[in-house]
């Protein structure tokens, strides 16, 4: 759902509440504090109900979890074909590459710090890809 919704451009349906699209993936972290936004102000005419039970979960999906996984033998083509495929038909969201070379190539992080880094990032810009190539030599 999460790149239909992106690849519609963001079409609107007919629902009582619409919820814009960076208001799905928000994280406390990354938003402005209660004094830049205004929320602090007492008697503000403009409020927002925390609960809404007309919201469509098809539609206006609210998590982002892991959909895909492409396996399979080595001479199948995964890497060769169907993966650069499926990465330019969602060109529009970021990829992180996690690979060896990407693991071991920073000296002054272990290779769990640069995995769980790379992690918290397609985290933090979701929804996104990871794209680990040649996985099952690993």
């Amino acid at each position: 759902p999460h790149a239909e919704l992106a690849q519609k451009g963001g079409n609107k349906s007919d629902f009582a509440n619409h919820v814009s699209e960076p208001d799905l993936f928000y994280s406390d972290e990354e938003g402005p504090t209660v004094f830049e936004t205004g929320h602090f102000q007492k008697g503000s005419e403009k409020r927002t109900h925390f609960l809404n039970f007309n919201r469509n979960a098809y539609h206006q999906p609210t998590s982002c979890r892991p959909r895909l996984l492409i396996s399979g033998k080595p001479e199948y083509g995964q890497a060769s074909h169907l993966a650069p495929a499926v990465i330019h038909a969602l060109e529009k969201f970021p990829v992180y590459a996690l690979d060896l070379s990407i693991l071991f190539g920073v000296s002054s992080k272990t290779p769990e710090e640069t995995c769980a880094q790379l992690i918290c990032e397609a985290k933090r810009t979701a929804p996104s890809l990871i794209y680990i190539p040649n996985i099952h030599i690993w």
